[in-house]
């Protein structure tokens, strides 16, 4: 998404492509994660180990973490999975 949308757009539009995958037979259950930018390199640590790169440092995390939330106002959010939507 446009990293102008505002924090209750993209949340909307997560949640209606949540709700539209859980409605498929094979899924039990779906959590999307909204992002404003493709990243260079995988976020999860098992993309990471996969692609053999190293453990992101809890230190790196943190500071990502609290920049996302001061740019989200504040909230906070969890995802598991992530989808892409242009």
């Amino acid at each position: 998404m446009h990293p102008d949308t505002p924090l209750r757009v993209s949340h909307d539009a997560g949640l209606a492509l949540q709700i539209k995958l859980e409605r498929v037979p094979e899924v039990e259950r779906c959590f999307v994660h909204v992002d404003y930018t493709r990243r260079a390199e995988p976020e999860h640590a098992l993309d990471r180990a996969l692609s053999g790169l190293p453990p992101i440092e809890n230190e790196s995390v943190g500071v990502v973490a609290a920049a996302a939330a001061a740019a989200a106002g504040g909230a906070g959010a969890g995802a598991v999975v992530e989808e892409e939507v242009e």
